[in-house]
């Protein structure tokens, strides 16, 4: 029975009554089955997608009692049917893990590629496995094919472990392969959209990723056109003959981009300043006819990209833009009216069900909300030279990536001005997002001194970046810091009573997350009477604003 199965799965003959039958039968006897034919008919179940709860609850049961039977192929094989079932079964993850960390080094390549697979497709972060998987991977490199440095490389950047040893390892050894990663695209797109992600930046296998992508070009799919230009913009490795392949590529497929693909390629567009119209023009008119199946994160990234390129397409996109509006008018109304936790959770709660995490072009009509004005020209300029200065990065507050073109959309800053009380206490702050602390200097301080940063403030985990400490990003610290500076103003006014008067003007090189906002809603609840302007490097204009504007502050 369960030989029948793993031969109609290994000829992927697909034949649901008698892959059902089976199924029946084998749910009967699966207490009787040892470690290999537990294994097989479960590789068989994923191979034949047949997703028989009782079967596989059966499976699991079983295989928890009989792991120490489990050889390493048993273990990966097992682990990897429930991840494509997408069933997640914690004891028999928590068993298959721990008999995987003592015989780690019994595992293949393909034993390594597929367990590190299942545990990103089920969304686990078992450090002490990875750390495991990520030893042995190294070592067995020289037997990895280009698939499985491709999983395991897409493995680890999905869980959000930016394990550098074993990334610049796989980097290493790719390079001189490359033509195998050239008969599998998607091989190619994975890897480059991994290390992007996870921020390697290494300029060789970016050039060798990009001359093996120019030669397999029309054998790219949509997905993975997307995920190349979205990788080379993300490290700022500019490579015109590549972008114009993937351009043009684009185009005749632009028909099956769905609502990410088309935010991602305009992302990359709008990122490098690419002039091409027909491409714009098409991105734009494809949006158009999918805009009810656009999420509302994409639809923020492509009406940014649009605002960016607007003199770059002749179709009307406001339509994006009003669609974004709606989303961002039920942001406004779930906004904290009060410091209650209750509050503070229904605008989570919001931002979790939009499935948001930057509004980009829309967080100015949030702000407004805020009664945070716009910053006016001069402070920004002002910030930017400040950032230039305190900042250790070529480039100051746009970095110079790989491709020399002045971008960096990994590093993000937050500087701030402010005044306040009486006797005056004025200063600036500096802040970059991932490390904690903020540089400051104070004209006049309290007598007690430098405080420690507030706690006041909340912040919280977004949709699609759970792993994303939000307390780091660059304006939370500075927001905390000034709560601690404020209410040091105040030291016995309860928190929300505040009379303290002042000015605050926050520059930020990105538009604030989602997080963020709620932050600042927080902090206008804190001290209502403190005036409160925010700027930013490419200040998300409105659509149908003239793009010079836009570009005015980049050039600073």
């Amino acid at each position: 029975m369960v030989n029948t199965a793993w031969a109609f799965a290994t000829l992927e003959v697909l034949d649901d009554p008698l892959t059902y039958a089976i199924a029946a039968q084998a749910l009967e006897s699966s207490g009787e089955f040892d470690a290999r034919e537990l294994a097989n008919l479960a590789w068989a179940c994923a191979t034949l997608h047949c997703a028989h709860l009782k079967l596989m609850d059966a499976i699991a049961s079983a295989a928890i009692r009989k792991s120490r039977f489990f050889g390493a192929q048993h273990l990966s094989n097992t682990v990897w049917a429930f991840a494509s079932l997408a069933i997640l079964d914690s004891p028999l993850l928590d068993s298959i893990s721990e008999a995987a960390s003592k015989t780690i080094s019994q595992f293949r390549a393909q034993d390594l590629s597929n367990l590190a697979w299942a545990l990103a497709t089920l969304n686990i972060e078992d450090a002490p496995l990875l750390t495991a998987i990520s030893a042995a991977s190294r070592l067995s490199l020289p037997d990895f094919q280009a698939q499985n440095m491709s999983n395991i490389s897409w493995a680890y950047a999905t869980i959000g472990v930016k394990d550098e040893p074993l990334l610049h390892a796989i980097a290493s050894k790719s390079m001189p392969r490359m033509n195998d990663f050239e008969k599998v695209p998607q091989n190619m797109s994975n890897l480059v959209w991994s290390v992007s992600s996870m921020q390697i930046a290494d300029a060789p296998l970016m050039a060798a990723i990009s001359s093996a992508s120019l030669r397999q070009m029309t054998s790219f799919d949509q997905q993975g056109l997307t995920n190349t230009a979205w990788s080379f913009a993300k490290l700022a490795f500019v490579d015109g003959p590549l972008l114009a392949a993937i351009s043009a590529a684009s185009i005749s497929l632009m028909h099956y981009f769905d609502g990410q693909n088309l935010a991602n390629l305009a992302w990359s567009l709008a990122t490098f300043v690419l002039v091409n119209k027909p491409l714009c023009d098409a991105i734009a008119s494809e949006a158009l006819r999918k805009i009810s199946q656009v999420a509302t994160q994409s639809l923020a990234d492509l009406v940014w990209s649009c605002a960016m390129l607007t003199v770059y397409t002749s179709v009307d996109v406001s339509c994006l833009s009003q669609r974004l509006f709606y989303h961002v008018a039920l942001l406004v109304d779930a906004l904290p009216r009060s410091l209650d936790e209750d509050d503070r959770f229904r605008y989570q709660s919001k931002v979790g069900e939009l499935q948001i995490v930057n509004l980009r072009s829309g967080t100015r009509y949030v702000l407004e909300a805020l009664g945070i004005r716009r910053a006016p020209v001069d402070f920004k300029q002002r910030a930017v030279l400040r950032i230039r200065s305190l900042s250790d990065a070529p480039g100051g507050e746009r970095p110079v990536g790989l491709g020399g073109a002045g971008l960096d959309t990994t590093r993000v800053f937050a500087y701030a001005e402010y005044v306040f009380g009486s006797p005056l206490v004025d200063g600036h702050l500096f802040s970059e997002c991932g490390f904690r602390g903020c540089q400051r200097t104070v004209a006049k301080r309290s007598a007690d001194g430098p405080r420690r940063p507030s706690s006041i403030l909340r912040a919280f985990r977004l949709p699609n970046s759970a792993k994303v400490d939000r307390k780091l990003c660059a304006e939370f610290q500075v927001l905390s810091e000034l709560c601690s500076l404020f209410s040091g103003a105040e030291e016995k006014t309860p928190p929300g009573e505040s009379h303290l008067v002042g000015v605050l003007s926050l520059f930020t090189t990105t538009s604030p997350c989602c997080s963020c906002l709620g932050a600042l809603a927080q902090f206008r609840l804190l001290f209502p009477e403190v005036a409160f302007e925010h700027g930013q490097c490419e200040e998300p204009l409105a659509l149908g604003e003239e793009h010079a504007e836009q570009t005015s502050l980049i050039s600073v």
